[in-house]
């Protein structure tokens, strides 16, 4: 029993040594564990198959419809299943991950704007071109 509250002492002060690494700077803490949880998130959308939930709902796929399927294409190294599942998957994530750090990285800078305007355009178009063959 002594071993396990030594262990877990020993535990609990090595997590408040790195807790106080980052404790004059906790925006950096929280930036690391919000990234740790979206790619813990994006490891499970990719390796675990579940139906899409707007798809489920409403019975039409979403504008991002195919997204998680082509990044897994794209792990797979499967380029033919990429760009039949949704052709700008990797733009997508890439525009969604500017839009959050655009105010603390790129310092609101236009350039961002008009990308991450010109992708959900083109997304846009996407989508509703597949809905109107896939109602064809």
């Amino acid at each position: 029993m002594q071993i396990l509250k030594d262990i877990f002492m020993l535990c609990k002060m090595m997590m408040s040594n790195f807790l106080s690494l980052f404790s004059k700077n906790k925006r950096i803490l929280s930036l690391i564990i919000f990234h740790l949880a979206i790619v813990i998130l994006i490891f499970f959308l990719i390796f675990i198959k579940f139906p899409c939930p707007f798809k489920f709902v409403f019975g039409i796929p979403c504008p991002a419809c195919g997204t998680v399927h082509a990044l897994r294409s794209i792990i797979k190294l499967d380029f033919a299943g990429y760009l039949e599942n949704n052709y700008l998957a990797v733009p997508l994530v890439l525009a969604f991950w500017l839009g959050m750090h655009k105010k603390s990285i790129f310092k609101g800078s236009k350039i961002i704007d008009l990308f991450i305007y010109i992708i959900c355009f083109l997304d846009i178009i996407r989508y509703f071109s597949k809905i109107f063959v896939d109602f064809l």
